[in-house]
């Protein structure tokens, strides 16, 4: 997984401010100057929750997240699967079950958010999940596909520091 915190610039529609890629061959690693990569998809079972982000007290994720399928995820016996966006003990709190298994972006693989609250992060141990369900197969039999959430989240980190990313003048 590939995690952007992004900055003026890099923000659109509204001002997202993190984006998460998953998917296949996206956990790049060195060893003695080869490079390989390998896939988010790893669990040896139906379904797989990933951590997007360990959320700390103060933190609010808004109520805007979106889900761009940028390729459709596909592989081995996988015949359907389906990604939800959500924090602990609530995983479908940002983004309700949506499919991502025929749904690329130029077939209208783009999901937004319902009208939900912002969620605030109120106990520690809380955690930003993208949670995925499969049929047919296990996640570890997808042998491609990537899907892109961009959130918005407001960190009290960025209010303790106090930072302004205004150009001075």
């Amino acid at each position: 997984m590939k995690h952007i915190k992004l900055r003026n610039v890099q923000q659109f529609d509204g001002g997202f401010t993190d984006l998460f890629i998953v998917g296949y061959n996206q956990v790049r690693s060195v060893s003695n100057g080869v490079v390989t990569t390998s896939s988010d998809f790893t669990a040896a079972a139906t379904s797989q929750t990933i951590t997007l982000l360990a959320l700390n007290i103060g933190d609010i994720v808004l109520n805007h997240s979106a889900l761009f399928v940028k390729t459709a995820v596909t592989g081995g016996a996988v015949s359907a699967m389906t990604a939800s966006l959500g924090v602990t003990s609530a995983t479908t709190r940002l983004l309700a079950t949506v499919d991502v298994f025929t749904n690329a972006v130029a077939a209208g693989g783009t999901f937004t958010s319902a009208a939900v609250d912002s969620y605030a992060t109120i106990a520690a141990s809380k955690n930003l999940l993208l949670t995925m369900a499969s049929t047919g197969g296990n996640m570890s039999a997808i042998t491609a596909g990537e899907l892109w959430i961009y959130t918005k989240i407001m960190r009290v980190q960025d209010f303790l520091t106090n930072r302004d990313e205004s150009p001075i003048g």
